[in-house]
């Protein structure tokens, strides 16, 4: 049997890379309502898609802080933040990885 790799099931966004597809500073469009995902390695986590400067579509989990700048700015209804802006900063963490947050 053959089987062929599967870029994108075409139900989500491909995820996005945090080296490659924004910048800090970037202003992002949030263009999806937020869903939870289970993952294998940490549990439930949110997912929201995001429309890029560029105008492609990638998939975002969100680490907490963005959700609570997010909740900040535009309140817990996650349906609320569909087509908002949010700022994107980007830093490293302790272990060297780099960390995405957005700011609404």
């Amino acid at each position: 049997m053959r089987l062929q790799k599967k870029i994108n099931s075409g139900k989500f966004a491909p995820s996005l890379d945090k080296d490659k597809d924004v910048s800090s500073g970037d202003i992002v469009m949030i263009a999806s309502d937020v869903r939870t995902v289970e993952t294998k390695q940490y549990g439930a986590k949110q997912v929201v898609d995001i429309k890029l400067p560029n105008d492609e579509l990638r998939s975002l989990f969100l680490n907490q802080t963005s959700i609570n700048n997010l909740v900040e700015k535009y309140g817990e209804d996650t349906a609320n933040w569909m087509n908002k802006p949010a700022k994107c900063l980007i830093g490293i963490t302790g272990t060297g990885k780099t960390m995405l947050i957005l700011k609404g």
